[in-house]
């Protein structure tokens, strides 16, 4: 199974609660023991937490080190990473690669329209970003549930305008 990531929401009551706890705190509060005896800590066993969407960052490390920070201080899991994010600035950071990522794609399809390769490079940008969809999402986050870029690019947009930054966190997990 390949390494996803997603965007989802925590309150930040339940980060200001979990932050600091130490991991025997954790273990007692949001853990799950195995029959081995071990005991790991689940991020989604917090009761805000919502899945929001999987996103896809290609700039992923710079945006990660400068709009980010682990959840918890005192748990890591070497399996999934659970960061809580700045919020607006995160966003924005994620709407300015997705621009960038399908600029690039037009600059592609632009420098190779009169090779063999523009009808493989309009089709792979089709089938990546122009799908057309009319399902309107059932999560008042976002406006449809798709992955395409041009789709992610209006979700973020339109969370960035509709979500509740006094009261919520958003929060970037890979796994």
């Amino acid at each position: 199974m390949a390494y996803r990531t997603y965007l989802g929401k925590v309150s930040k009551k339940d980060y200001d609660k979990y932050h600091n706890m130490t991991f025997e705190e954790l273990k007692k509060s949001i853990g799950r023991k195995y029959e081995d005896g071990s005991v790991s800590i689940f991020w989604d066993c917090l009761d805000s937490f919502e899945k929001i969407s999987e996103i896809i960052i290609n700039n992923e490390r710079e945006i990660l080190s400068n709009h980010t920070e682990d959840f918890f201080i005192n748990y890591k899991d070497s399996d999934t990473t659970f960061k809580v994010t700045d919020n607006k600035l995160f966003l924005e950071a994620l709407i300015q690669d997705n621009k960038n990522t399908i600029l690039s794609w037009f600059d592609k399809i632009n420098n190779e329209k009169n090779n063999d390769n523009f009808d493989n490079l309009i089709y792979n940008f089709n089938s990546n970003y122009l799908e057309i969809s009319n399902e309107i999402s059932k999560s008042k986050y976002l406006l449809m549930d798709v992955s395409n870029r041009e789709y992610t690019h209006f979700n973020y947009i339109y969370l960035l305008k509709t979500f509740d930054f006094e009261n919520e966190m958003l929060v970037y997990i890979g796994y």
